[in-house]
């Protein structure tokens, strides 16, 4: 999650519980005790971690040190060793805190903030299945202790960000975020939990929602005195403007913000919105300044190893880079995001399934373990050792079968994603010309055997008006936009068993089944009226339709649906002639059965008009089929 890469609670001194040395020799009231010292670690970590690594060296070398603070210590060396990049021994220690946990009895309260230090230095290593296990564990902890609502918030706000920024999964993290705001009172909610929550909305784009979460952190972040969070709020607020259109305002706001959060510094924050004003810039002589912002916040994240940052950051750059047509360069960025997104998802997979592979072979020692103290029973042992024999085969087994599973999973996903990209427009989200066209052979077929001929299928062909113009006036970001609004005004009037898809450029195509010429006509005027209030900068379409196949003997050729298409575009056009903002349909007449009438009617639509083959509806009361070309 882009608040921070891990949040981990303070180990309390343990009162009462003196250490042997000072038992047994005075000790000078100046000189600081192991305990004091320990607590200086914790305090040197974030700022000298190599200094608080060497702290912890030489606390632990104290003799007889006292249990508590030997994990203390060792919590806070597995910190300082985790942001000085020395994963191995980070990793190590942190174990050793674990085995200690598991190996001595402490209070409830002890044992969920010594499991939650552990559960912090795997997370910042990037070993995200240890980290959620030891969090669980802390979390069932904090459960126990009376006094353990702070912890379980803090607990649950970890599992968040691991499923958030690790799994790729905002949905699961906004379960556990509003788990851990349902534990909070009002004074206890802190602006990490308040921020997490307002940053997790926008991702999910639940843009109405956010509005009100990003209030409220702002108040508690002002209250805290927290800067960085007053201006990672601001850049969470530029989403918002950006979704409601107000993309100067968003820029403006963003600009200002990063200026702040470089002179905190905070390069997280300051990453994130670098990203966000890459995306904004894509106006006249803007794509340079675009692909260099964008490059700064990849650096930032970089140099900070923050992932969803990188991951953030490397999505604006490949897009900078597709819009300056440097293609070759965007690929190998959105290839090297992929790598960075996947490579969490399999290690977590790897690592849960070396887990389990572990508490198997445990299993497996306890048993042999017992077979050698029953070595005198002969028979028994015979028994005993076939038993374990078939059990280990079953073991073996279900082994195999849970990683293929997991394997068959992990390649039906990828497989989905593949064929998603394949059959949809990245833009809008609607199927594209490849998914239509099959999505067209269908509707032929199934016109070819509907006993009901009053209706039929029919294809609209939509065309946003003047693109061109609004492409010049906003740049292709603005063109971009237009082309959401107007997929998400067209999928707010489809209706069930319908389909809409991205015929190519500023196109749309519907397939509408069961309507007759009246029906047709009603759609298209819905779709048309849709369209105009969608904004206050009004968007307008022309729309031509036809039935498909237009001619019943076209549904016996290879494709049929290719007259029908060539009927909508002739009425899109005759739209487009007749002023836009409008629709124009064709229908044939029953009498008309001949294939090569398909031809006749498209090279003189008002001829054929005029021997009743078709009939001609539109909005406007004219209808214009071709433009003078001195006109």
């Amino acid at each position: 999650m882009a608040a921070l890469s891990w949040l981990a609670l303070s180990i309390e001194a343990a009162a009462g519980n003196p250490t042997e040395a000072s038992a047994s020799a005075p000790v000078e009231v100046s000189a600081p005790t192991p305990e004091d010292e320990a607590i200086r670690c914790f305090t040197l970590r974030r700022d000298d971690p190599a200094a608080a690594a060497a702290l912890a060296d030489t606390i632990l070398a104290t003799p007889r040190l006292s249990l508590e603070t030997r994990i203390k210590t060792l919590s806070c060396q597995g910190m300082a060793l985790s942001l000085a990049g020395n994963a191995p021994r980070a990793r190590e220690t942190a174990q050793r805190v674990v085995d200690l946990v598991d190996h001595n009895a402490f209070s409830p309260a002890f044992q969920l903030r010594a499991l939650s230090n552990a559960g912090a230095v795997f997370h910042n290593i990037g070993d995200i299945a240890m980290a959620e296990t030891l969090y669980e564990r802390a979390y069932e902890a904090a459960q126990g202790d009376e006094d353990g609502k702070e912890a379980q918030q803090v607990m649950l706000t970890n599992l968040a960000m691991i499923h958030s920024e690790y799994l790729g999964d905002p949905e699961a993290a906004d379960k556990q975020l509003r788990a851990a705001l349902a534990l909070a009172t009002s004074k206890s909610i802190g602006v990490l939990l308040a921020y997490n929550f307002a940053y997790n909305l926008v991702r999910l784009e639940r843009y109405d929602e956010a509005a009100g979460a990003i209030d409220r952190a702002e108040v508690l972040a002002r209250a805290e005195g927290s800067r960085m969070f007053e201006y990672r709020l601001a850049s969470e607020r530029a989403m918002l403007l950006r979704h409601r259109h107000q993309d100067r305002e968003a820029r403006r706001l963003l600009e200002t913000t990063i200026e702040a959060q470089h002179a905190l510094p905070d390069p997280g924050g300051e990453s994130m919105s670098l990203s966000r004003l890459s995306a904004l810039l894509r106006g006249p002589g803007e794509l340079p300044l675009a692909l260099a912002k964008a490059r700064l916040a990849v650096e930032l994240a970089e140099s900070a190893a923050l992932h969803q940052e990188r991951l953030t950051a490397l999505a604006a750059l490949a897009e900078a880079q597709a819009a300056s047509g440097q293609a070759v360069a965007a690929l190998r960025t959105s290839e090297q995001r992929a790598a960075l997104e996947i490579a969490p998802l399999r290690s977590y997979n790897v690592q849960r399934l070396a887990q389990l592979q572990a508490r198997l072979q445990s299993e497996a020692d306890t048993r042999e373990i017992e077979r050698l103290r029953h070595e005198s029973k002969v028979n028994a042992l015979t028994a005993e050792r076939d038993q374990l024999v078939r059990r280990w085969e079953l073991i073996t087994l279900a082994m195999a079968a849970f990683i293929a599973f997991a394997v068959t999973l992990y390649q039906r996903r990828v497989n989905r994603k593949l064929h998603r990209l394949s059959t949809h427009d990245m833009l809008t989200g609607l199927p594209n010309r490849r998914a239509a066209t099959r999505l067209l052979d269908e509707a032929v077929a199934a016109a070819a055997a509907a006993p009901d001929k009053a209706t039929r299928s029919v294809v609209l062909l939509i065309d946003v008006d003047h693109f061109k113009a609004i492409n010049d006036r906003l740049g292709h970001d603005g063109g971009d936009l237009a082309l959401k609004t107007v997929a998400e005004g067209l999928r707010k009037v489809q209706r069930d068993g319908d389909v809409l898809a991205r015929w190519g450029g500023e196109e749309f195509l519907v397939i509408a089944h069961g309507l007759d010429f009246a029906g047709a006509a009603a759609l298209s005027e819905r779709l048309r009226s849709t369209i105009e209030h969608l904004s206050e900068d009004p968007i307008t379409v022309s729309i031509g339709f036809a039935p498909c196949p237009f001619f019943a003997s076209d549904a016996a050729n290879q494709p049929g649906w290719k007259n029908a298409l060539s009927f909508a575009d002739h009425a899109l056009y005759a739209a487009k002639h007749s002023g836009r903002n409008g629709w124009v349909g064709l229908w044939p007449r029953h009498h008309i059965d001949h294939a090569n009438n398909s031809a006749a009617v498209l090279a003189d639509p008002q001829r054929a008009l005029r021997r009743d083959d078709i009939e001609v509806r539109a909005s406007a009361s004219t209808v214009v089929w071709k433009v003078d070309a001195g006109a």
